[in-house]
C-alpha cells in the first residue's frame, strides 16, 4: 500500500499541506532518499539499474499525487528530484507576484454557510501560513478582523459581540468561540428537529 490515496492532491494553494503528506508518503516507501538526493546515483551498472527502478517509483508517486493542472510542471522530469524540486520552486516562491496572489486568496476568503466551521479555519490557517513561508507576517489582530469580516451574514450578531469588546481578541481566541458558537447552533437546531417531531408523533 502506497498511501497516495490518503492525500489530497497537489493544486494551487495547498503545497504546504501536500508536500508534508508527500514527504510522509515517499518516507513510507523508503523512496524520500531519492527525492532528496540523499541517495547518488551509483557507478555501477548493477546499482544503477536497481537505482533507477526505486527512483521511476518516487516519481510515478509524485506524479499521481499532483492535479492535471500542475502536470505541465513536472513533464520533463526524469528523476522525483527533479520534479520535486520543480514544484517547490513553483510554489514556494517568495516574488512579489506570488506575495500579491496568497493576499488575493486571503482577501476574497469567505466561509460558505455549509461549510464545517473546523474545516474552514483550517483552510483560513493555511492561507495564513502560506504567507508567512513567503515572507509576509499577518500581525494577529489583522487576522482576527480578516476572520471577522470572512464570515457570513449570520454570524452578523457574533462579529458585533467580538467588535464591541475594548480590545479586539487574539485570533485563536475567536477560533474557539466559532467552534463554540457553530455547536450552539448545531445543539438548538437538534432541540428545534426533537420538539417538531414531537409535535408530529401526538398528532
Amino acid at each position: 500500500n502506497s498511501s497516495i490515496q490518503h492525500i489530497e492532491k497537489l493544486v494551487d494553494g495547498n503545497f504546504e499541506a501536500w508536500k508534508m503528506q508527500m514527504r510522509s508518503v515517499l518516507v513510507y516507501n523508503d523512496l524520500w532518499g531519492y527525492t532528496s538526493g540523499e541517495i547518488a546515483k551509483p557507478e555501477t551498472e548493477t546499482g544503477r539499474s536497481t537505482w533507477t527502478t526505486r527512483d521511476e517509483k518516487a516519481l510515478a508517486l509524485i506524479v499521481l499525487s499532483v492535479s492535471k493542472a500542475e502536470l505541465g510542471h513536472i513533464r520533463k522530469a526524469t528523476t522525483s528530484k527533479q520534479a520535486w524540486d520543480e514544484l517547490a520552486k513553483i510554489h514556494s516562491s517568495k516574488g512579489p507576484v506570488r506575495k500579491a496572489v496568497l493576499y488575493r486568496q486571503l482577501y476574497n476568503l469567505k466561509k460558505n454557510p455549509s461549510e464545517p466551521m473546523s474545516q474552514y479555519i483550517n483552510n483560513f490557517q493555511e492561507k495564513i501560513n502560506l504567507l508567512e513561508d513567503a515572507g509576509i507576517e499577518i500581525p494577529s489582530e489583522l487576522q482576527s478582523i480578516m476572520l471577522l469580516n470572512s464570515l457570513p451574514e449570520d454570524y452578523e450578531n457574533f462579529c458585533v459581540a467580538i467588535e464591541s469588546r475594548d480590545q479586539i481578541p487574539t485570533v485563536e481566541f475567536i477560533k474557539g468561540k466559532l467552534i463554540e458558537e457553530e455547536a450552539r447552533r448545531q445543539g438548538s437546531n437538534t432541540r428545534e428537529d426533537d420538539a417538531t417531531s414531537a409535535l408530529i408523533t401526538k398528532k
